[in-house]
């Protein structure tokens, strides 16, 4: 979330001033006065949270001192809001030797922001994974003060008129961070469609190698063979193919009756399951039991060219 304003936005800030831990139980303290340190706008725009763990010692008049960070929020800006914030807290030191003073004690801030962007599931459209669509489409969402969107204008396309109107669809249906100080604002949003591909693979222990034919033993009959495959959502073969002969029929027809036998798992897109393609090898020496290898590739279901046998 990018936030374009150069005002302070009011956001809560959670602060464990009762979890201050003390070294030692004959030294309790008690925070007099601790103020809310504000969140820092670069953390915010970027929606970033976090914990800052501190280390500290106290001087007479109670302010803390050989401040140390003993865990980090892991983003820099949190971290020194943190030990900002604690530069302005004060403790009560009553009864306190210059020993207790001395003792080091630790203090937890937390980071969060409250009502951050909610929005649905982006939604891929199935066109645009049949045509293998993909890209970047960045919007700028102009957003009320309550945190409904009520406009939007596109800073870069995706390339793709589905794919932009699908993140238009995404941005628009989402809540903003509320604001307390600003009627309206322009928030920026990047809505990526790159599709997460998974290959069928077969199940493990479900697909044995052919037997290698007597007769073509007796021939001497020797070759490799490569054989595709289109497996349904369901991860039935619903087609196969020899995308490379051995050079003899009969090796052929074996290595694809086989390979057409076994059960795969579906190929998905961003976890839904749709038609893909499965490529394997198989190989027929004398003297050797048939082995085969599973190829990869460009999916094109025409030939052995584009695919890597290992």
């Amino acid at each position: 979330m990018k936030l374009f304003t150069s005002c302070t936005i009011a956001i809560a800030l959670a602060l464990s001033l009762s979890q201050v831990a003390l070294a030692t139980a004959s030294s309790p303290v008690k925070a007099i006065s601790c103020p809310q340190p504000p969140y820092p706008k670069g953390a915010l725009a970027l929606d970033q949270e976090g914990a800052v763990a501190l280390i500290f010692s106290l001087f007479q008049d109670g302010t803390a001192r050989e401040i140390s960070i003993a865990a980090t929020s892991g983003v820099t800006e949190l971290d020194a809001a943190g030990v900002a914030g604690l530069q302005n807290c004060k403790f009560d030191t009553t009864g306190l030797s210059p020993t207790d003073l001395l003792t080091k004690r630790s203090i937890r801030f937390n980071f969060t922001i409250p009502n951050k962007i909610s929005c649905p599931r982006l939604k891929y459209p199935e066109a645009s994974l049949a045509a293998s669509h993909q890209g970047t489409a960045k919007l700028n969402v102009r957003v009320e003060q309550d945190g409904k969107p009520v406009g939007y204008e596109i800073l870069n396309s995706s390339g793709h008129k589905e794919l932009d109107d699908a993140a238009i669809a995404n941005a628009m249906a989402c809540t903003f961070t509320r604001s307390e100080t600003l009627e309206r604002r322009w928030i920026q949003r990047d809505y990526s469609f790159k599709p997460n591909i998974t290959k069928p693979v077969t199940l493990i222990g479900d697909c044995a190698p052919p037997e290698y034919p007597q007769r073509s033993q007796n021939e001497f009959e020797e070759g490799s063979v490569t054989i595709g495959l289109l497996v349904s959502e369901t991860g039935q073969v619903v087609n196969s193919k020899i995308l490379e002969s051995s050079g003899f029929r009969r090796l052929d027809r074996v290595a694809e009756a086989t390979l057409s036998n076994c059960k795969f798992s579906p190929e998905t897109v961003d976890g839904s399951p749709r038609r893909g393609t499965y490529v394997q090898r198989f190989s027929f020496a004398l003297g050797r039991k048939p082995s085969s290898t599973k190829c990869d590739g460009d999916d094109s279901f025409t030939s052995t060219q584009g695919y890597v046998c290992n």
